[in-house]
């Protein structure tokens, strides 16, 4: 397996780029300011060669010739010296060490002059792209991706598969933080096809509006809008299936869960329930060659409806790739004094991937509790972060391109928070990290404190800490 993952390697290094097409810039950049980005750990690739978990100067508009073209013949790589060798890899080691430290401007200066000695490898110009997009050169970080992408066939081999599919999504996290929506949509969709990917996924979904709402139409029962939500569920597909592959839509399984009035954890408060609003969690899975998991949750008050999606992951069961969910508390209790009560949802997520490489692996969980509840007579939500870590491990040998092995690495990174709510006010402290690791805390800024509920409820903020996610 080693060999042939290692040959899959090397090829895309060898059949890529060009020598003529120009290196990056050598001089220091100049905006050192990396791109806003979800609060969530697991959306933050580890630096591996081709990053991707967990999201170059070219057009305005992405370059789809190029993106679709085939290589007709590999070219020549560069003839370099034994020295400029040893000074490529240490300057390709020193970037990524740099990337692992989150210096990213650092880094990109690494892998700069990385490029500047052999810049026709693709997985060096896709890693440079996606440092140079952490340390905010957008157009930077699009020219090397694009290289990189363009002389990869459309129709990717099975070899190649997940190396494209990496560069894909990074192209993807530039578009996206250039306003791009639609590329970003167009290139994470290809990424997807090529492989499933619960963090790619989250992403696509992500591209929607804060407020994202279903198109099914929430009247009637519970159990109404939830036959509604499986069959459009069920036409529409997911990561880890199509219409096609089921027999029926009964295929997929079906749970609808009602909150409870326990006052026991960090949500102990006295039970309230209320006819006047109610909340169902529902919950639809299907397995066909593995699970896949679409989670939403429906208020009702009155002739107020609203659905907000929870989750949508895909456990393949191969390839070393795995998510899951849980759900940790559902809850519908007065945490804002007076009137209705609110319904509280808090879940866990989590993902891991040996896919990325051979001897490398990577993934993480993430946290969040779900605040919905009446506010100036409208069902309002907050999304408030409580854990995000991620992990990247590499074994021992894990070589690179011409045989250049690097050290084993362990590291962890996140954040972790302990809530409670009291007198209308979501109060967060910083929680300790995981014992025996080298997980490391990484608050979110201005997240710890007191927070009142009803504000946030009201502005709905996408700013990541205190706002609605429907990328969960």
């Amino acid at each position: 397996m080693t060999r042939v993952a290692m040959s899959v390697l090397v090829a895309l290094g060898l059949a890529c780029g060009s020598s003529n097409e120009p290196a990056g810039p050598t001089s220091p950049t100049t905006s050192p300011t990396a791109p806003a980005e979800s609060t969530s750990a697991q959306d933050t690739p580890a630096p591996s060669a081709i990053a991707e978990v967990e999201a170059p100067n070219a057009p305005s508009a992405p370059n789809t010739n190029a993106l679709a073209a085939s290589p007709t013949a590999a070219p020549a790589r560069p003839t370099i010296t034994p020295a400029q060798r040893r000074e490529l890899r240490a300057a390709i080691r020193e970037g990524r060490a740099k990337t692992r430290a989150r210096d990213h401007v650092a880094a990109l200066a690494e892998f700069r002059r990385a490029l500047a000695i052999d810049g026709t490898s693709a997985r060096l110009r896709c890693e440079a792209g996606f440092v140079a997009f952490r340390a905010g050169e957008l157009d930077e970080a699009e020219r090397w991706i694009q290289l990189a992408l363009g002389r990869l066939p459309n129709d990717a081999p099975d070899a190649l598969k997940v190396p494209v599919a990496m560069c894909l999504f990074n192209a993807g996290l530039v578009y996206e933080a250039k306003g791009r929506k639609a590329d970003a949509r167009e290139v994470w969709t290809r990424s997807l096809a090529l492989r499933p990917n619960a963090a790619v996924q989250r992403r696509l979904e992500g591209l929607g509006a804060v407020e994202e709402t279903t198109s099914v139409a929430l009247t009637g029962s519970f159990e109404a809008i939830a036959r509604r939500l499986r069959d459009t569920y069920c036409e529409e597909g997911g990561a880890g299936f199509t219409r096609g592959d089921l027999q029926s839509c009964d295929q997929i399984e079906e749970r609808i869960r009602t909150p409870t009035g326990a006052t026991s954890g960090d949500f102990s408060t006295e039970s309230a329930g209320s006819a006047d609003f109610e909340a169902r969690l529902i919950e639809h899975s299907v397995i066909v060659l593995g699970a896949d998991v679409n989670v939403t949750l429906v208020l009702k008050a009155g002739a107020r409806a609203r659905a907000v999606p929870i989750a949508s992951l895909y456990s393949p069961g191969t390839m070393g790739m795995s998510a899951d969910y849980e759900v940790q508390r559902f809850e519908l209790v007065d945490v804002i004094p007076g009137g209705a009560p609110e319904a509280v949802l808090q879940a866990r997520r989590t993902q891991n991937d040996e896919d990325m490489g051979v001897c490398e692996r990577n993934g993480g969980a993430e946290q969040q509790a779900w605040v919905c509840g009446l506010v100036d007579d409208a069902i309002r939500c907050a999304a408030l972060p409580i854990e995000a870590t991620s992990y990247f491990e590499r074994d021992e040998g894990c070589c690179e391109e011409g045989d250049e092995c690097e050290p084993p690495v362990s590291e962890a990174t996140g954040y972790r928070y302990a809530l409670t709510f009291e007198g209308g006010d979501a109060v967060v402290t910083q929680a300790p990290a995981m014992t025996g690791s080298s997980f490391t805390e990484e608050p979110l800024e201005g997240w710890i404190g007191r927070h009142a509920l009803a504000t946030m409820l009201r502005e709905e903020s996408s700013d990541g800490a205190l706002g609605m996610s429907s990328s969960y």
